[in-house]
């Protein structure tokens, strides 16, 4: 099996070093020695390339894996939950995320939490790929894009407000959607924009 792109990289460099000190002290042959660096330099430029192109298709062949995998996880049917329970759980870095248990997304987000697909951003707000999942959830996002087009504004203005001040409760009666502007009034600003410079 021959060497990767990564090694031969690696070996051209360690040759260029060895010319280049070779060069500096000046040793016999010098022509020659120039002209073999330069073959190298050059060889060295196009492994370069071909690493930088095997690179991006490590990255595109994951993110095509993780969007497999979060696709495979949505197709699954929902699996309902115990009648007796009102809400679901899920942990995220020792943090328990409370959501309406008839939320057909939160079985498949549990699943997804398990292989590591979920975190908690710096502001406390449990995210999958830096958007966040109380502002995603089915229902909220409908009405999200009905406000939107009632006020004719993005969808990105309207924002999913916990009512009660905890960000990990995310069950529908905790969350009120509402324009960015009236949701930095609940919290004392009165425009988003001011409440994001205060940050």
């Amino acid at each position: 099996m021959g060497d990767s792109i990564a090694e031969i990289v690696a070996k051209l460099k360690s040759q260029l070093i060895n010319l280049d000190y070779d060069l500096a002290h000046g040793f016999k042959g010098s022509v020659i020695v120039k002209q073999k660096r330069e073959g190298i330099a050059l060889r060295l430029t196009e492994a370069e390339k071909l690493l930088l192109l095997e690179k991006k298709e490590e990255e595109r062949q994951r993110k095509l894996a993780k969007e497999k995998m979060i696709k495979d996880f949505m197709d699954k049917p929902f699996v309902n939950l115990s009648k007796d329970k009102t809400y679901f759980t899920i942990s995220v870095s020792g943090m328990e995320f409370l959501f309406d248990s008839e939320e057909e997304e939160v079985k498949k987000l549990s699943e997804l939490s398990n292989v590591g697909g979920l975190e908690i951003d710096k502001d406390g707000y449990l995210c999958e790929d830096g958007f966040h999942i109380h502002t995603n959830l089915r229902l909220i996002w409908i009405q999200r894009k009905e406000l939107s087009e009632k006020l004719d504004c993005d969808i990105k203005d309207i924002h999913a407000h916990h009512i009660y001040e905890n960000k990990q409760d995310n069950r529908k009666k905790n969350l009120e959607v509402l324009h960015k502007d009236e949701h930095a009034k609940k919290h004392g600003f009165p425009t988003w924009d001011a409440l994001k410079l205060s940050r």
